[in-house]
């Protein structure tokens, strides 16, 4: 693959435009990182799959999610987007759009993790996803909803049993097992409390810089195929 076809991902956006430490080096090292993954993935056909239980639930309650959103906010009906979209630079898949703004779901793991008295946004690696969105779609509002919805059965059981190994137990003492269950079940908080969100507004200076990060991405990519003499 030629290095300018290279195209990254909204939801990796976060990942590419972290700054280095030195401000004489262009790529920090997470950036690099996730080049070097994208290269083994577009030379070799090697994707290093990799989830977790909070990647996992945030899949699986998406729409349970969006719902609670949408009566929260007294949005109108949306549905999940199923449509991606690609420039020269970047590709994404929003969770749904509307005539007014792109959405952006985060199923929180716990009340731990949920941000229920930020006052900003505390993941900016979000926004920039948000800019790519905003960019792919010529919308010029994005929403980014974190929400606190109940974590599946199956998950909660894995929890169990990682606590359990953990602390040396083969059956977990009944009021650790009521505990954790009582950490992943959110019926008893009011639903407006389940869900903070937080407005992300095009911005143009942005976009440049998502371009700039792309090219410089790319001049990675072919130092890679050079070092590794890859044709």
């Amino acid at each position: 693959m030629e290095s300018k076809d290279l195209i990254i991902r909204c939801s990796s956006l976060g990942s590419i435009m972290t700054n280095a430490r030195s401000k004489s080096v262009a790529l920090s090292q997470t950036c690099k990182s996730h080049i070097q993954e994208r290269f083994n993935e577009l030379e070799f056909g090697i994707t290093d799959y990799w989830t977790n239980q909070y990647v996992q639930k945030g899949t699986s309650e998406e729409d349970v999610s969006l719902m609670m959103a949408q009566r929260v906010h007294k949005w109108e009906f949306m549905s999940k987007n199923e449509e991606r979209f690609t420039n020269d630079f970047i590709t994404g898949e929003p969770d749904a759009i509307n005539d007014d703004f792109v959405l952006e779901i985060k199923s929180s793991w716990s009340m731990k993790t949920f941000p229920m008295y930020a006052e900003t946004n505390p993941n900016k690696g979000y926004e920039w996803q948000l800019q790519g969105y905003l960019w792919l779609t010529g919308k010029e509002v994005g929403h980014l909803s974190y929400c606190l919805v109940d974590t599946p059965e199956m998950l909660v059981i894995d929890e169990l049993y990682r606590t359990a190994r953990n602390q040396g137990f083969i059956d977990l003492p009944p009021k650790v097992e009521k505990e954790i269950r009582d950490n992943h079940s959110f019926g008893h908080v009011p639903e407006h409390l389940r869900i903070k969100t937080f407005e992300i507004r095009r911005d143009e200076e942005k976009i440049e810089q998502i371009k700039e990060r792309v090219n410089e991405c790319r001049n990675y990519y072919n130092e890679l195929k050079l070092k590794l003499e890859i044709a």
